[in-house]
Order: structure tokens, then sequence, then C-alpha cells
């Protein structure tokens, strides 16, 4: 969704900013991660 944002804004899809979002989406991933595991716990 947000990639699509992207090509919409830009026109074309930044290859360099692909990686990048991938990158960030994997952080988030991880802190919600540990977030959920220290609520539970």
């Amino acid at each position: 969704m947000l990639i699509k944002y992207l090509k919409d804004e830009r026109g074309v899809a930044d290859p360099e900013i692909a990686p990048l979002i991938l990158f960030i989406c994997l952080i988030l991933i991880s802190i919600a991660n540990k977030i959920f595991n220290f609520a539970t716990n």
C-alpha cells in the first residue's frame, strides 16, 4: 500500500526506496514482537 502510494507520488517507484521500506517494516515488526512478548510475560 505504501509502495503504491510512492509510485503514485513519483510516477515511478524508486528502486532505492523499496528495500528501505522493507527494512523499516522489519524493524517495526521486531519492535512490535518485543512489545508483545513484554506484554504477555
